[in-house]
């Protein structure tokens, strides 16, 4: 699933420093066959990622408690504390690009600060906890695919702070991602934020038209037809380019 994920977008655009990181559920031959289908990617392995962001972590206890006992912290901490490049495209294995998605292409080679989010309609718990923080930032955002530069997130002391204040009734694991928009809005103006057009990128879990991108939900059993059909297209059109 991540190899099509990557792929759906480097058929678009080749230059990209391709990173994938291991939850700790990689096996020596998924990491074979990743970098097999994609050349020049660099899989941070889960024990490596431990042991650089452990020290990054030292003076934060929440956020390495955080980290070794929900697994998709790495979304928060990983992708920004382990990041080699000052800008940064976040995406999960579980979505596709169908289409050339061109105002992403125009974010890569620009280099104007902007932020770019898709939208989804209702994250869980997301519009409680930017309120908690007093955060006008609009709370959809989605980690299926934000493009933003790394200095909004390598901080490990604001992860920490915002860490401090989470509480019982915070789903530990929406906690990642709706801690997003609050560090996203203490840093970056609203002007400087973009969120793509919904009917075209798609992350509610409602398919329809002519999709560009789509988050395809895979936990949820009934959505998984749509990513089938949608992943045979794009192997299709790998194949048939020669990639």
């Amino acid at each position: 699933m991540y190899i099509t994920a990557a792929k759906s977008l480097l058929r678009f655009v080749s230059e990209l420093a391709v990173v994938a990181h291991d939850d700790g559920s990689l096996t020596p031959e998924d990491i074979r066959t990743i970098e097999h289908h994609i050349v020049g990617v660099k899989v941070i392995r889960r024990l490596d990622a431990d042991r650089v962001v452990g020290q990054r972590l030292a003076l934060c206890s929440k956020t390495a408690i955080y980290r070794s006992a929900v697994v998709n912290s790495l979304e928060l901490t990983d992708h920004a504390l382990l990041a080699g490049r000052e800008r940064i495209i976040i995406t999960n294995s579980d979505t596709l690009f169908l289409c050339r998605p061109d105002e992403v292409m125009r974010w890569i080679e620009s280099d104007n600060g902007e932020v770019l989010c898709v939208y989804e309609k209702q994250p869980v718990q997301q519009a409680e906890f930017v309120t908690k923080f007093r955060s006008s930032f609009p709370p959809h955002l989605t980690l299926a695919l934000v493009c933003l530069c790394r200095p909004i997130l390598d901080d490990a002391s604001e992860i920490e702070e915002i860490l401090a204040h989470v509480d019982e009734n915070d789903n530990p694991w929406f906690i990642g991602q709706n801690s997003l928009p609050v560090l996203i809005g203490r840093k970056v103006s609203a002007e400087r934020v973009k969120f793509l057009n919904q009917d075209e990128y798609q992350a509610s879990g409602e398919f329809s038209g002519s999709a560009i991108f789509r988050h395809y939900w895979t936990s949820i059993v009934n959505l998984r037809s749509q990513y089938c059909v949608d992943a045979r297209r794009v192997i299709a059109e790998l194949a048939s380019d020669g990639k």
